[in-house]
């Protein structure tokens, strides 16, 4: 069935039901790639992205570890932002690449394949407003220090993928990074965190 998430409406192309009024639709099926909306850290990633979009203009949006694209896209409707969104998994990237289409998105939406932050296309992107990262706790402590090298200050990070016992480990390894918590959210022992640079 299709999702209601804050503003977003999440649905697969089976729903003929016409969206509710002054909802954002996101047409994402069940499929190859992480992120239909039913998982808690993507619910709770969407709701992060809806908090940060009532306190700010963001025009640099790095989506790492993009999965079905569901957050690169719902960020595409949310801000007037060049978004690049990355995946290891080139069949990720690829699923990513038809559902940016299929929801029209194009126009901010840019992909590729990238190992964490290593790729030219990362590295070339510059540095970022926003970094969503919906992957897992070890890959985010990991990737850190390359977080906090490309978010500018002042910039926001939404990470998730992470349980809430891991959360004190994530958080400390940003904390050294000059990165503070600001609001946390939290579905069915999921916990997503939005930090600021």
């Amino acid at each position: 069935p299709p999702l209601c998430i804050e503003r977003f409406y999440v649905h697969g192309s089976h729903v003929e039901d016409v969206p509710p009024i002054a909802s954002i639709p996101i047409q994402v099926e069940a499929g190859a790639a992480f992120g239909s909306g039913e998982h808690g850290t993507t619910r709770t990633c969407l709701e992060a992205l809806s908090w940060i979009k009532k306190r700010r203009n963001i025009s640099r949006i790095l989506d790492m570890g993009t999965g079905s694209g569901i957050l690169a896209i719902a960020a595409a409707k949310l801000w007037n932002a060049k978004i690049l969104a990355v995946d290891i998994d080139p069949i990720a990237v690829a699923v990513t690449r038809d559902n940016v289409r299929i929801n029209r998105t194009q126009h901010a939406v840019r992909c590729a394949v990238s190992d964490g932050y290593k790729s030219n296309a990362v590295k070339c992107f510059g540095g970022c407003d926003l970094i969503i990262a919906n992957i897992l706790a070890r890959p985010l402590i990991a990737f850190a220090p390359a977080l906090a090298r490309t978010l500018k200050t002042g910039g926001y990070c939404v990470l998730s993928g992470l349980l809430v016992d891991q959360e004190r480990m994530v958080f400390s390894a940003h904390r050294t990074q000059n990165l503070y918590l600001v609001k946390r959210f939290t579905h069915e022992g999921w916990c997503t965190l939005i930090l600021q640079k």
